[in-house]
């Protein structure tokens, strides 16, 4: 008798479902963070989330293997993280561009737009369209060609780790001006480099221990990286702050230690839920939940605003968080259930994105 395909182990000792709760599990987290009813009500929610929420992607991202690199290996992921990331960045531009009334000041707003989506930088994104989130696909694309540049060089890997250990650690105690003007987020990308190496390295390694063990690792190393950062926020700083992140030498071990921690701690609890669909549902629609969950936000924050005197906080906190969830992957259900806009908005490569104009070659 044949397993089900959701039954077969797929990386890091995990099944199809489970991958994809793990990313639901991790969008959840992701819109919590960016609940400010949630964080101006629960003091250190949003800096304990931010420590390793979007991270946790970029760590998934190496649990599966890459292609080498090649120009059509290049032309098909830049087809797939930029169309996205064009997308929702100028429609939450043009959206931000009127509710604020930018129109006394349209040069220096398309400045920053043009800026923003070229270099992908947080800072341009956020004065252009008033979200800095979009910055993660430019990055995600920048570690995906770094990854498959070095698949030519596999013994490069480790001198390669300890090349982005240096410079965040220069970058992180005084180089500044690099951190500001990166370029599609290099210096985020050599933050994660060594992290997600690691992360996935341990739990390949110790893919035939018992799972509690990956659980117990997971959890230690987030208390370890948390009380870091919280020793890091009480410290007198030390240096300028450069990556809005270090302030302290502790502050960069809890940078590493958080990610890789929280990863190893959430995909340990999954590893025991044998079918977990409703999260692998939030999964699969990560992507688009994550680009849209912003804008849904804003738009029931104003309606809440105004109701908020008749209700609990928490209360208003907690309903908003489930209608931004519920809105976002009902739209994302939308947005994929049709072919044309799922390949013109979310394409798995150049070739799916032609279909969407039924391109054809005139050769077929």
């Amino acid at each position: 008798m044949t397993a089900r395909r959701d039954d077969k182990v797929v990386a890091l000792g995990l099944t199809s479902i489970q991958l994809d709760a793990l990313k639901g599990v991790f969008i959840l987290l992701i819109v919590l963070g960016h609940n400010t009813l949630f964080s101006s009500q629960i003091p250190g929610l949003f800096k304990a989330l931010y420590a390793f929420h979007v991270h946790a992607f970029f760590i998934l991202a190496f649990a599966f293997p890459t292609k080498p690199i090649s120009l059509a290996f290049l032309r098909d992921r830049c087809t797939r993280y930029l169309i996205p990331y064009v997308c929702w960045t100028l429609l939450a531009a043009v959206i931000f561009f009127i509710i604020e009334k930018r129109m006394a000041d349209p040069l220096g707003w398309f400045t920053h737009l043009l800026f923003g989506l070229s270099f992908g930088t947080a800072g341009m994104l956020n004065h252009a369209c008033g979200f800095q989130l979009y910055w993660f696909l430019p990055a995600l694309l920048t570690l995906t060609i770094f990854r498959a540049a070095l698949k030519e060089q596999p013994q490069l890997k480790g001198a390669w780790i300890l090349l982005c250990i240096a410079v965040l650690m220069f970058v992180g105690w005084g180089g500044q001006p690099l951190a500001k003007y990166q370029v599609g987020n290099i210096l985020l990308v050599m933050a994660i480099w060594p992290i997600a190496v690691g992360t996935v390295d341990l739990m390949n390694a110790t893919s035939t221990a018992p799972r509690w063990l990956i659980m117990l690792i997971g959890a230690l190393a987030l208390l370890i990286g948390q009380t870091a950062i919280f020793i890091d926020d009480q410290a007198v700083n030390i240096a300028h702050l450069a990556l809005h992140t270090v302030n302290h030498p502790i502050g960069f071990i809890g940078q590493i230690l958080c990610p890789a921690g929280a990863f190893m701690l959430i995909a340990g609890l999954l590893s025991y839920l044998r079918n977990p669909a409703i999260l692998a549902t939030f999964g699969r629609h990560s992507l688009l939940i994550y680009l849209s969950h912003s804008l849904i936000y804003q738009a029931y924050l104003r309606i809440v605003l105004k109701l908020q005197p008749e209700l609990d906080r928490l209360l208003s906190a907690s309903l908003t968080y489930l209608l931004v969830i519920t809105s976002a992957t009902a739209l994302s259900m939308l947005i994929t259930r049709f072919r044309f806009t799922r390949s013109l908005m979310t394409p798995r490569d150049w070739d799916d994105f032609r279909s969407a104009f039924a391109i054809r070659d005139q050769s077929s």
